[in-house]
């Protein structure tokens, strides 16, 4: 009986070592297999980014249609993603180098860089940041298919209301309105020169040379998503 008990004993303590032993193991490749999360981010394509400029002459208004090659952000030499489209947008602030202005006619923007940008822009540089979509810095109401750029201009701030949308299938922001030159700009000076400049070659079958003071911008931003593990 003595033999028994012990031989008892121990083919128990062989199962229960067994069984221990194949627990553990599965609770080891539970652990190694457990999922890590990610996460979406946004963040844009700058080389894929268009700023795009549309001017207007004659008394049929004939459109111009021209674009800046040459733009930089802050976020340019950082890895820097964002929590969502609006986000991304919200206080960018950017630089254009007015003189990389491009229509496709090399006597053209050569007068718009010595007859125009020269005079619109302090050694060629368009300074701005981008509000909130939807929201106001000075505490008004804004529309949520708004967004207010603040432009550097000779050291003064010029602020003007663009439209703004975000298209979750394109995944593309688009800002977009008209600049005023004279009242929104203050660019008389620039503007009356390019004019004055330009007299013959603003004339419309009327005779009459007109250059519009109204400059419509549209920008368009894709937007790219990027996953990241928690």
């Amino acid at each position: 009986m003595s033999i028994s008990f012990k031989s008892f004993l121990l083919i128990f303590f062989l199962i229960f070592c067994c069984v221990s032993c194949t627990n553990n193991n599965v609770n080891e490749k539970e652990t190694a297999t457990v999922k890590i999360e990610d996460s979406v981010f946004y963040t844009f394509d700058k080389k894929n980014t268009k700023i795009i400029w549309n001017g207007y002459k004659t008394s049929d208004k004939i459109k111009v249609v021209g674009f800046f090659t040459d733009f930089t952000t802050v976020y340019d030499d950082l890895d820097t993603v964002f929590n969502s489209p609006i986000s991304l947008v919200s206080g960018l602030r950017f630089s254009i180098n007015s003189a990389s202005s491009s229509s496709g006619d090399e006597i053209r923007d050569s007068n718009l860089r010595q007859y125009f940008f020269n005079l619109l822009t302090e050694k060629f540089t368009i300074n701005g940041v981008l509000g909130i979509p939807g929201s106001s810095s000075a505490g008004l109401e804004c529309p949520s298919d708004s967004i207010d750029v603040i432009f550097n201009v000779f050291s003064i701030e010029r602020k003007i209301r663009f439209g703004y949308s975000f298209d979750n299938k394109k995944m593309l922001i688009e800002i977009k309105g008209p600049i005023r030159l004279g009242n929104e700009f203050g660019a008389i000076k620039a503007y009356n020169a390019i004019h004055e400049k330009c007299y013959d070659l603003h004339k419309g079958g009327d005779g009459v040379s007109k250059t519009w003071d109204i400059v419509d911008i549209h920008v368009k931003v894709p937007v790219i998503e990027v996953s990241k593990e928690l």
